[in-house]
């Protein structure tokens, strides 16, 4: 791989540092008002919320800011559901404050800040310890206070309190634990801890791709180092993108995977001599280089969000197969007086290489984003070869 190396860890702390200064996280969902009615639009989402949230009705619409005052509960389309809760959590926070709902039945489940309680209505509310102490003591005394909480709420199935002492604290265990509960009383309950919808983008693109070739070689007898071959015409470059950004509404990090398609054309030739042993050695050769290519690419987009463009980097690996290979190469060798011809194809069927982009992308809908990017490729080829492409293409993600 002979493309020039680049600092990743730099790449990375840039856009973490414009993650964090300029967040544009608006995801399709809806809120209840005080009054009972339902409002469709954007909400933007944070790791964490407190007392309010971000909202717009549309895409284009400036955002508002809504307090506890005004929402009762919202939900992002992803999968989470935050409810206004208008009870103590102790130290966590004051009241009231939007908590993410996990489950809701006779008894409730929620998470806060990284907290997680449960509500059994009145006093049977009880914030958990999940920490395992500092030491045996302290240890001891969590799992007393949990175990003496459980006994509480789940008297009315013995089983399930008996299981409920053994559990480690964690959102899914908790979550199952209700639901065996609720299905030992034959009590109707919703799940609202399952993961939203992976966040999947498929896209087309289309520009030109600036093809150049090189080959490197200590050796005489290498004709290909020895080839100045001139430019390649510019031609045009398809592509087909799939883009997995998890569940996670706006992730920083995703997958990408994409097919490409592009074409090159080169010529050279070269005439070397030298002497060794008594002889004299006479080469000479004709090159074309000619060839169409599809390349599959995967690697890691690093997206950073602003309010109004998303500047990303990516890269990966890149798998090529050379189609269409009219590639051919007369070489000439001669010993003194004794020649020797022979033709063949310098070019491998597949190669191997690494690819790296800088882009900007913009949202013109709620799924629908354009983008414009810079993408450089280099593939390993035989005989010490490197085909590089730098690529500039506009697309639409769907």
């Amino acid at each position: 791989m002979k493309m020039q190396q680049v600092s990743l860890i730099s790449l990375l702390t840039f856009f973490v540092l414009i993650d964090s200064i300029a967040q544009d996280k608006f995801g399709s969902g809806f809120y209840i008002d005080q009054k009972g009615d339902t409002v469709k639009g954007l909400i933007e989402y944070q790791y964490h919320y407190n007392n309010q949230f971000n909202f717009k009705p549309t895409l284009k619409e400036a955002s508002k800011t809504l307090t506890t005052d005004e929402a009762n509960l919202f939900v992002l389309d992803v999968g989470s559901t935050y409810k206004n809760l208008d009870f103590e959590l102790g130290d966590l926070a004051p009241k009231p404050v939007f908590a993410q709902l996990l489950f809701q039945g006779d008894i409730d489940l929620y998470r806060y800040q990284g907290t997680v309680f449960i509500d059994g209505g009145g006093k049977n509310r009880f914030r958990l310890a999940s920490r395992k102490g500092k030491n045996t003591e302290d240890a001891t005394k969590y799992l007393q206070k949990n175990t003496g909480y459980f006994n509480i709420l789940f008297q009315q199935c013995p089983t399930v309190a008996a299981e409920a002492a053994k559990i480690t604290i964690s959102s899914e265990a908790l979550v199952n634990l209700l639901s065996n509960y609720h299905d030992c009383k034959n009590a109707p309950y919703f799940d609202l801890s399952k993961k939203g919808k992976k966040q999947i983008n498929f896209g087309l693109s289309a520009g030109m791709g600036l093809p150049s070739i090189k080959y490197t070689s200590a050796y005489e007898t290498n004709y290909l180092a020895q080839t100045n071959f001139g430019p390649s015409p510019s031609s045009l470059a398809i592509g087909i993108h799939y883009i997995n950004r998890g569940r996670k509404p706006a992730s920083v990090i995703a997958l990408q995977q994409e097919l490409l398609f592009s074409k090159a054309s080169f010529s050279g030739s070269s005439f070397s001599t030298w002497e060794g042993g008594g002889y004299k050695f006479t080469q000479t050769s004709s090159t074309v280089i000619k060839y169409s290519k599809l390349d599959y690419k995967i690697g890691v987009r690093l997206t950073a969000r602003s309010n109004v463009i998303n500047p990303y980097f990516s890269f990966g690996l890149a798998l090529t197969k050379f189609t269409n290979n009219e590639s051919r190469s007369d070489i000439t060798f001669q010993i003194n007086d004794d020649i020797q011809e022979r033709s063949e194809n310098p070019l491998p069927s597949n190669g191997l290489g690494t690819w790296a982009s800088l882009g900007l992308s913009k949202k013109v809908g709620l799924k629908h984003q354009i983008f414009i990017d810079f993408m450089a490729e280099g593939t390993d080829l035989a005989n010490n070869g490197t085909a590089n492409t730098l690529y500039f293409r506009i697309g639409l993600l769907y």
